[in-house]
């Protein structure tokens, strides 16, 4: 055979393993159950502590504390901890602030001190060994909760016998192409860690918007999957549950439980924040993650591998509208199933802008996270803990 045909072979393999992942993940979405928060009496009440870690977050922190007093959750089961990691602006005097204006509120400011270590974990673990509560609620400082998140938390934690639970996060978008783009993307990997979790497969999850037994996160080992890591409070916090407690993980389908949070506010920045969050795949324990990433890198090599074969050679051209027109069907199905959910419809308007840049994006970004990416928070580069 010579070398045109193996590598056509090799291209069609490639293809069908990504057809097969996504055909995967379909299935998954398809057979997470969207779920409604039941009313929860008084006898089975019990205490939530929220967590925020901040740093430098003096513009959207009081966003996000006036959005958790408006929670429905009784505000006598429920308590705000803000973890200060040495912000270097007004956030202390923002949430002060609040706290004074709201004495009601059920709120404790800790600052990590000069001999602290630094870090979003060690604001996170000093926040846990401060708290009361049975079940954890973790946010970011730039995230905006719906009234009924907190309830749709506990109400999931009570009847599902979870102990970890990945909440649904929305960014958010404008008219703005580049918004748009980042929402999209941003919704498939929400999609994907959904439909994974679902699976038994845990893939992702976002910091921005989930929940954990405290006891089960003492049994598990906390955050002691790689440890020597800035970043990483999300995804090896998640494979740290999933390897003490399996099939007791879950991704929450509703819509009473969709964070919101501020997107990229330039190119700059989101290429940062993408490969800082790939960055840490080279460090992940299970095969799912790993194998994940290669097949999508794959198949973006292979699709534009096929884009530039086709412009030199037009015996390509077949193969290039087979494997850009099997990618384009199946992640327009997924897409759509997961922007229904989320209830973003009108971001599938420029998704066939957004299936021709996708690959070029995946094969720059890809090794730009693995070779150079260097997982941080706000500006803390492979700090240990």
């Amino acid at each position: 055979m010579d070398l045109p045909g193996i590598v056509c072979i090799i291209l069609i393999i490639i293809a069908l393993l990504y057809a097969g992942l996504i055909l995967l993940l379909i299935v998954g979405w398809d057979s997470t159950a969207q779920e409604k928060t039941r009313k929860i009496n008084s006898r089975n009440r019990i205490r939530a502590s929220v967590i925020i870690p901040v740093r430098n977050e003096e513009k959207s922190i009081s966003s996000l504390l006036i959005a958790l007093n408006q929670q429905d959750y009784p505000c006598d089961f429920t308590e705000i901890i803000v973890v200060d990691d040495h912000s270097e602006d007004n956030t202390i005097a923002e949430v002060l602030g609040f706290q004074e204006k709201n004495p009601k509120c059920d709120m404790k400011i800790i600052s990590l001190k000069v001999t602290d270590t630094m870090g979003k974990k060690a604001a996170l673990k000093k926040g846990i060994n401060a708290a009361t509560g049975e079940l954890i609620i973790q946010t970011d400082a730039d995230c905006i909760p719906p009234p009924t998140w907190i309830s749709a938390m506990v109400s999931s934690y009570l009847h599902s016998n979870s102990v970890f639970i990945s909440g649904p996060v929305l960014p958010t978008s404008s008219k703005n192409i580049f918004r748009q783009f980042q929402a999209l993307e941003y919704l498939s990997l929400a999609g994907s860690g959904g439909a994974a979790m679902q699976l038994g497969l845990p893939l992702m999850c976002s910091a921005a918007n989930m929940a954990y037994s405290r006891k089960a996160f003492e049994e598990s080992g906390g955050f002691s999957q790689r440890e020597d890591l800035a970043t990483g409070d999300d995804v090896f916090l998640m494979q740290g549950f999933f390897k003490k407690y399996k099939n007791r993980l879950i991704f929450l389908k509703s819509t009473d439980a969709i964070v919101k949070t501020a997107g990229a506010s330039s190119f700059r920045e989101f290429f940062r924040q993408r490969t800082r969050w790939a960055s840490k795949t080279r460090f992940y324990a299970s095969f799912f993650p790993i194998a994940t990433a290669l097949v999508v890198f794959l198949m973006s090599a292979a699709v534009l591998f096929s884009i530039f074969a086709a412009f030199v050679d037009d015996e390509y051209v077949l193969l290039m509208v087979y494997l850009f027109g099997l990618k384009f069907v199946l992640d327009g199905y997924f897409l759509m199933k997961v922007v229904s959910f989320f209830e973003q419809k009108k971001l599938m308007i420029p998704y066939p802008l957004f299936a021709i840049i996708y690959p070029l994006y995946i094969i720059i970004s890809a090794p730009v996270s693995v070779f150079f990416g260097a997982p941080q928070w706000k500006g803390r580069n492979q700090v240990k803990i």
